[in-house]
């Protein structure tokens, strides 16, 4: 199974078996199992998350606002189908924890094959699964102490929308749907995908304050993975 890095590189990952390979209305969807990662989520060849060192990302996630705020009572989780943050947001027991994923395929496979990921996070009865787009779920009115990006720095392939028009749009909505004092935590690539670092740190100080950048190597990333995170202004 080969991965495509956006900064000039692939790793092939050795696949001991094919748990499951199928093309949902959205994405091509494989989940393998390897030797030293146990199992593995792709979403079109490109890896999202490993049963072993899963910790790593969704603690990058979610503990810079605990760290932060202290706790919260109402977050949401844009994309994260793998549920891997959902469970971690909910070990910090907030009132409420909405995920809104677009495909439900990806859900409905990380229950059944990567429980090592997800545990029973979905059936979480402080837990509020939406299907849909994250766009426009956040078109509506909302109030949260916290939203946590989870979705592609690259929409190229999700959207007709160029690519700086995308983040403008999602990172004002995102604004709106904050408390005052709200905070952001969001994945935002590979510190060698310069092009992205870039675009970030040009656009995040328009929308939120005190931004604050942390760097963690993910062992089946092969690279380090830079998180951001920020309260809104």
């Amino acid at each position: 199974m080969t991965s495509f890095s956006g900064t000039g590189f692939e790793v092939k990952y050795y696949i001991d078996k094919v748990l499951l390979s199928k093309q949902t209305a959205y994405q091509q969807l494989d989940i393998i199992t390897n030797k030293n990662f146990g199992r593995m989520m792709f979403l079109d060849k490109d890896l999202q998350i490993s049963e072993r060192d899963a910790h790593h990302y969704n603690n990058a996630m979610v503990t810079p606002l605990i760290e932060r705020q202290n706790a919260f009572s109402s977050v949401a989780i844009l994309g994260g189908g793998d549920g891997g943050v959902l469970r971690e947001t909910l070990r910090h027991k907030p009132e409420k924890a909405y995920l809104i994923e677009i495909d439900e395929e990806v859900i409905l496979a990380a229950k059944e094959y990567m429980p090592g990921v997800c545990g029973k996070a979905f059936d979480s009865r402080k837990a509020s699964i939406v299907l849909g787009d994250a766009n426009e779920f956040l078109e509506q009115k909302h109030d949260f102490d916290a939203i946590i990006y989870d979705l592609t720095m690259h929409p190229e392939s999700i959207t007709d929308m160029e690519r700086m028009d995308f983040l403008k749009q999602i990172f004002s909505r995102i604004r709106k749907s904050l408390k005052s004092g709200g905070m952001v935590s969001m994945q935002c690539c590979s510190e060698f995908d310069m092009e992205t670092q870039t675009l970030l740190k040009k656009l995040l100080p328009r929308y939120f304050r005190h931004i604050v950048y942390k760097t963690v190597f993910i062992p089946s990333f092969c690279e380090n993975w830079v998180f951001a995170s920020a309260e809104v202004r």
